[in-house]
C-alpha cells in the first residue's frame, strides 16, 4: 500500500534479531561486517587500525615477558624477540636471545638466524656475520631472505663490494626485499636514477604477479619508493 514501509530484507531482519536478543555479540558483528568495510579506506580508519595493532603488539610483548619470568624457555624467548623486532626494538631482541646461545642450543639454527637478524637490525652487521657464515656453510641459508641477511652482514662489515653483492642477489632471485636493499645502496651512493630503475622493475613485478600484493612485497616496494621521494 502507498506509504507502507518496505519490508526488511533477510539480512536486515537478521541484524534486528541479533541486536535485540544478543546485543553484545550482535553489535560487534554489525560493526565488523557492516561498518568497518565502509570506512576501511579512510585515513582515520587506517590510523585507528595502526593504533589497535600497536596496542595488541604491546599486550603480546607484556604477556611474553611475564611468561618468561615463569617459563624461561628458548621458544618463549624466540617469540618475544620476534615481537621486539616487529616493534623496531632490535636491541631488546638481542638481549633476549644472546643468553640462549650456549650449551645444547649453541648450534640451534633458528636461534642463530634470529639473533643474526636482531644484530643486523641493531646496526651490528660485523657481529652477525660469523653466525650467518656458519649457517651458510651448513647449508641453512636457502631462502632468499636468509641469503639477504648474509649479504647485508658482509656489506656492513666491508668484506664485499656492497653494491655488487646486492645487485647480484636481486638480479638472481628478483626478491622485492632484496630490491629494496639494492635500491637503498644505490641511493646511498647518489645513484638515484639507477635506484629509480630498480623501483620501476619492482613495481612491474607486482603488476605481473598480483599474488605478491598480499605479501610483504608490496611493503618493500613502498619503502623503496619512499627512498626516492626523500630529498
Amino acid at each position: 500500500a502507498p506509504g507502507a514501509a518496505a519490508p526488511a530484507d533477510g539480512r536486515n531482519t537478521l541484524w534486528i534479531f541479533l541486536l535485540i536478543f544478543v546485543p553484545l555479540v550482535g553489535g560487534l558483528a554489525f560493526l565488523i561486517v557492516e561498518v568497518l568495510p565502509g570506512i576501511g579506506k579512510s585515513r582515520a580508519a587506517r590510523v585507528a587500525g595502526t593504533a589497535v595493532a600497536k596496542a595488541i603488539g604491546l599486550s603480546r610483548r607484556r604477556e611474553l615477558e611475564s611468561l618468561i619470568s615463569m617459563q624461561d624457555t628458548v621458544r618463549n624467548r624466540l617469540d618475544l624477540a620476534e615481537e621486539y623486532l616487529a616493534a623496531e626494538e632490535p636491541h631488546k631482541a638481542v638481549e633476549v636471545l644472546q643468553p640462549c646461545l650456549a650449551g645444547v642450543h649453541t648450534s640451534d639454527p633458528e636461534l642463530r638466524r634470529s639473533l643474526a637478524r636482531a644484530l643486523l637490525a641493531s646496526g651490528r652487521g660485523a657481529d652477525a656475520l660469523p653466525l650467518l657464515e656458519r649457517l651458510s656453510s651448513e647449508g641453512r641459508l636457502e631462502a632468499v631472505s636468509d641469503r639477504l641477511l648474509l649479504v647485508r652482514a658482509r656489506a656492513e662489515s666491508g668484506s664485499v663490494n656492497a653494491l655488487e653483492a646486492y645487485r647480484g642477489l636481486y638480479e638472481g632471485d628478483r626478491g622485492l626485499e632484496a630490491g629494496y636493499w639494492y635500491a637503498a645502496c644505490l641511493v646511498s651512493r647518489g645513484l638515484r636514477d639507477q635506484a629509480g630503475e630498480v623501483v620501476r622493475d619492482m613495481r612491474e613485478q607486482l603488476r605481473r604477479f598480483p599474488q605478491f600484493k598480499g605479501t610483504m612485497g608490496k611493503a618493500w616496494l613502498a619503502k623503496a619508493a619512499r627512498l626516492l621521494a626523500a630529498k
